[in-house]
């Protein structure tokens, strides 16, 4: 009897949800285990919790598509109604059994001869590490949950209270003081105006551009491929973070990431491209689950091709115009977001394309049933002509 594969999803904010669920109601598949550093879920939507902390986009655009909710109490949904609509769904899905808190996730090294990741990970309160393996590894660690503070000369004589609006001192009282906010994202948009109100509370704020992100610098988790290179050594070869459609990268079988290069826009809530690649994910690790195949690796021919077409796109873009705030450097190729639209993501991610996959057969089967002559019903095919042929064109017009 073939042992039932075990998935480890890296991360319990909103991506590590979204596919811990999906994984529930569209596969029925329950031998999965998050795991996650915090001593709670939700993620971005846990750690930040300065005044007036908000979506930045209308609050049913940030709920999953499972789950709408008629309910929301303001347009853009304010950080404690969020963190327990999260809460909400681990309760809903029994989620709360496949969750490790408090541990964090040190390594996953993929062994090809018994085709699947050793894992290492850290009990944050006693330190003790522990191991165990799975077939299939999904990164959801998103891409806020390490602050980075900026480089000022002379920031470490300072004496006065100093932190990162995503590690905020709920502790300090900010009346009659004198405060210098760095930075004019959308953290600073929502916590400012409330600070301000505060009385003789002197606010400056100082700007370096009409925008400011800086993404992470460094993977924050050690994984390992068949090769035996690490994430964060493949993105330095590359010249920057790079992958198959933002969620494959070539020597790294069975990983997915959610989330990963260029797959932000600035128009469109972080989950819907989530939800679009939990889609994608489940179609590539069914095969793996019901034990047809063994791994699933995206070739390297593939990932050139997407990203020569995707970086090809951004010539027609406003976001080579940017110094820094989505590309390496001043002048170097944009890693962060995408250059098309939704629907562009979507098509490109609605079905996997198996030509552009190494797999590796499972001894209980000859392989994957990759047919892609399967099509949907001529009625779903009408009924979404319309929609289809408006998004097709748009394409077009990129391409």
């Amino acid at each position: 009897m073939n042992q039932v594969p075990h998935i480890a999803i890296i991360g319990a904010g909103f991506g590590g949800l979204a596919m811990a669920i999906a994984l529930k109601t569209q596969l029925g598949f329950n031998n999965f285990t998050i795991y996650e550093k915090a001593s709670d879920i939700g993620g971005t939507w846990r750690d930040n919790v300065y005044p007036g902390c908000s979506s930045d986009n209308p609050i049913h655009l940030y709920s999953l598509s499972t789950d709408l909710r008629p309910t929301w109490t303001n347009t853009h949904g304010y950080q404690p109604e969020i963190f327990a609509y999260m809460k909400s769904l681990v309760e809903k899905y029994s989620l709360q059994y496949n969750l490790s808190l408090n541990t964090k996730f040190l390594s996953a090294h993929w062994d090809s001869e018994k085709q699947l990741y050793h894992i290492t990970t850290e009990d944050i309160v006693s330190g003790k590490k522990n191991t165990a393996t799975a077939q299939i590894a999904i990164s959801a660690v998103g891409i806020l949950g390490m602050p980075k503070m900026p480089e000022i000369a002379g920031i470490d004589r300072f004496k006065g209270f100093l932190f990162h609006s995503s590690r905020w001192n709920t502790k300090l009282d900010f009346q009659g003081k004198r405060v210098a906010v760095i930075g004019n994202g959308a953290s600073a948009t929502q916590f400012i105006p409330e600070i301000v109100k505060l009385r003789e509370t002197d606010v400056t704020q100082f700007c370096r551009s009409r925008i400011w992100y800086l993404p992470p610098d460094k993977f924050p988790v050690d994984i390992r491929g068949c090769k035996g290179t690490s994430i964060q050594e493949y993105y330095e070869f590359e010249g920057g973070p790079k992958a198959h459609l933002g969620t494959t990268i070539p020597g790294f079988p069975n990983f997915y990431m959610l989330s990963g290069p260029n797959t932000a826009t600035g128009y469109s809530p972080v989950l819907l491209f989530e939800e679009i690649q939990v889609k994608y994910i489940l179609q590539m690790v069914q095969p793996v689950l019901q034990s047809r195949v063994s791994s699933f690796e995206v070739t390297v021919k593939a990932t050139e091709a997407y990203n020569h077409k995707m970086q090809g796109m951004m010539l027609h873009s406003a976001f080579l115009n940017c110094v820094s705030p989505y590309r390496i450097g001043g002048d170097g190729k944009i890693t962060f977001v995408f250059p098309g639209s939704t629907a562009h993501f979507w098509w490109w991610l609605k079905r996997p394309i198996w030509g552009d996959y190494i797999s590796v057969c499972s001894s209980s089967d000859s392989g994957a049933d990759t047919d892609e002559s399967a099509s949907p019903s001529l009625v779903k095919v009408m009924a979404g002509f319309g929609v289809l042929a408006v998004a097709v064109a748009w394409v077009y017009k990129l391409l």
